[in-house]
Formats: structure tokens, sequence, C-alpha cells
């Protein structure tokens, strides 16, 4: 089995949940988004990884809908991704864009790494969005970061990584 799980998904509890939205600097409210997703998820999960038993399968990591495959394969950028040691069978890609898609440039969303700027996504003032954006537009060193990761990304060439990783996993029948 080959599997594509999120970045944030990557067995790690020292980053953000997935869904959370919070950044990886402050894990403040961490705990308690992790209490409130065990709350709303236990019992479909519980549910869910029963079924997945009664089909054959072993039972599910906890509160984990998937279990892990033989060979899995992430898709994030290096320069944004979290320090970690990941086991042999897991492999990041930089990309993997289908070579009939339109050029894409990294755009500069990542406040955490210094490509940009975070505001409180439901809670922003105008001013703070107005201020954001002129610190943004006017900052050259901003612009480059972005196109040197983006180069770097392309040149790794995700797209032709996996292809590789999911041959070698069917050679090896997983």
């Amino acid at each position: 089995m080959i599997q594509v799980p999120s970045c944030s998904e990557v067995g790690l509890r020292n980053v953000p949940h997935a869904f959370s939205g919070y950044p990886a600097g402050d894990d403040s409210g961490w705990a308690a988004f992790r209490a409130e997703y065990d709350r709303t998820r236990r019992e479909l999960w519980a549910g869910f990884s029963a079924w997945v038993t009664e089909q054959g399968a072993p039972p599910l990591p906890d509160l984990e809908f998937i279990h892990e495959a033989d060979t899995n394969l992430y898709v994030y950028p290096e320069a944004a991704d979290y320090a970690r040691v990941l086991p042999p069978h897991w492999h990041r890609l930089d990309s993997c864009v289908r070579e009939t898609d339109e050029a894409f440039s990294l755009p500069p969303d990542l406040a955490d790494l210094g490509f940009g700027a975070r505001l409180d996504t439901y809670r922003f003032t105008d001013e703070e969005l107005t201020g954001a954006l002129e610190r943004l537009f006017g900052d050259t060193s901003l612009r480059e970061r972005p196109t040197a990761a983006g180069a770097v990304i392309r040149e790794r060439d995700g797209l032709r990584r996996a292809a590789d990783l999911i041959e070698e996993a069917a050679a090896r029948g997983a």
C-alpha cells in the first residue's frame, strides 16, 4: 500500500494539529485543540476502527483514520517543513505537480518562516490587514526568499521522485 497523507499528520506531536491553524512557534492552544478533536472524533474513530478490524485489517492507530503504508509520501517543501526524523518508509517530496499544469510560484504566506504575515483568520482589523499588505509589498527580501525556495523545489522534481518511490514499492510487492 502507498499512502499520501497531509504533511501535518506525519507522526508528530510537537507541531500544531493539521486542522488547527495554529502557528508552530506558539503551542498555547494545541492541548485544548487536541482535547476538543478527541472529544468530537473519538466515537467516530472507534466505530471506524472497529469496522476496519471486522474487514480483517489491524485496528487503526489512536485517532488516525488510516494505517501507515509500506511507502508513505508527503508533499511539503523542505523550506517550510517541520524539523523531524522519520522512519525510512516515509518520504518528503518538495512538490508533485503534474507537468500539464501552469507554472507555480510559491506565495509569501508562511509567516512563521519569514515568508509572509500572519493575521487572525476571523478577527483581524482593517488596519492590521492594510498594514500587513504595506509591509509585504515593500519587502524586497520577502519576494526573494520564496523565489529562491521555489527554484529549489522545482529542481528537486517531486513528480519523478514520487514515481520512482511508487515503482520501488510496486517492485517490492508493497
